[in-house]
């Protein structure tokens, strides 16, 4: 299993200690000059992230992206001309929007899959 820390960044030119409690609390301390800063706490920032996973995604970004893609969809439904049978539209709309499982696949990760260790 891994953690997610909420709420803190990688650390870029100086190091950081940081120490994980049970209950989620975070203690962080950067370290400048071989010295310690001070301690912060960050409450419940310690978040479990039960393997194995696949990618994990952002779910909002991806919503919005379908959102356009249905706004297109029903766009070129309305656009055809009146005279082609409304099946034959769709039909068109669906082969399509097939692409859309590609689409999903290339979603940006925000955290790599990972396996039982």
């Amino acid at each position: 299993m891994s953690i997610l820390i909420r709420g803190m960044e990688m650390p870029t030119d100086h190091p950081m200690w940081i120490v994980v409690h049970s209950d989620g609390t975070v203690e962080a301390n950067e370290v400048s000059a071989s010295r310690p800063v001070g301690w912060q706490t960050l409450r419940n920032a310690a978040i479990p992230v039960p393997t194995p996973h696949g990618d994990l995604i952002d779910r909002n970004k991806l919503y919005k992206k379908t959102a356009e893609w249905e706004a297109q969809a029903l766009h070129m439904v309305v656009t055809m001309h009146d005279e082609v049978p409304e099946w034959k539209r769709w039909s068109a709309v669906l082969t399509e929007r097939s692409a859309f499982k590609f689409d999903v696949a290339d979603a940006p990760t925000v955290i790599e899959a990972e396996e039982d260790v």
